[in-house]
């Protein structure tokens, strides 16, 4: 299970901490060798916290580990389910190329979820200076940063409704 972004201030779910926990194991356990021992040492710290019932501290731990493994992800190396004519840029397991980074291309496709939500009549000022927040976060090579802000801006697109008065 991968981290939603909740309200600052929310009070954080047990079971969905411990969905969190497991999705991070997960991933620890299929992690390259190199990596594996360190990424299994912050695991045990934030079981332990989870296990006397810190939560909070369980949640920063997962979050910072969570965050140094995306990183780590492998790249697309097969055509993906929908997109047709994809043609990967660059070769197969080499750096990924900037424009097949996930994160600034959610970013944009974030921005434009945000015109189309003014264009049924939000108002996303907010939205957008969040946006602007994420994107100097990634200029300064704050991924994580961008991540978080960027899984905000999806919580709370997908939070409002239609505008009073119209239709679905």
């Amino acid at each position: 299970m991968r981290r939603r972004a909740r309200r600052s201030g929310a009070p954080i779910d047990p079971d969905e901490l411990a969905g969190y926990l497991e999705g991070v194991r997960h991933r620890v356990a299929e992690a390259s060798p190199d990596r594996r021992p360190s990424w299994q040492r912050q695991l045990r710290a934030a079981e332990a916290a989870f296990a006397r019932g810190d939560r909070a501290e369980a949640e920063e731990r997962l979050a910072a580990l969570d965050d140094q493994m995306v990183g780590e992800e492998p790249e697309l190396s097969e055509f993906p389910r929908g997109l047709v004519g994809y043609l990967p840029v660059g070769e197969i397991g080499g750096p990924r190329p900037e424009e097949e980074d996930p994160l600034p291309n959610r970013l944009s496709l974030l921005g434009r979820l945000a015109m189309v939500e003014q264009s049924r009549g939000r108002d996303v000022g907010a939205v957008l200076a969040r946006l602007t927040e994420a994107h100097r976060a990634l200029s300064a090579g704050d991924r994580g940063g961008a991540r978080r802000i960027a899984d905000e801006v999806l919580t709370e697109l997908e939070r409002t409704g239609p505008p009073a008065g119209a239709e679905p």
